[in-house]
């Protein structure tokens, strides 16, 4: 189990940076504000979507 978490951290982190370096600015080795926005925007949208799932399972038949 520790291994899958060590894994997927360091997927996670190599998807983010690919998703930034989409954005590149003027110079080598500059990147934009923008490239920062959809990363952020992406991972509070996993993280959201994480959580109403989560909400679903707490009650599967959906009762209050």
């Amino acid at each position: 189990m520790n291994t899958v978490v060590i894994v997927l951290a360091v997927v996670f982190q190599w998807g983010t940076g690919a998703i930034i370096s989409l954005f590149p600015g003027e110079q080598p080795g500059e990147l934009t504000s923008l490239g920062f926005l959809v990363c952020f925007t992406l991972v509070t949208l996993v993280i959201l979507g994480s959580l109403f799932s989560l909400r679903a399972l707490r009650n599967p038949r959906g009762l209050s």
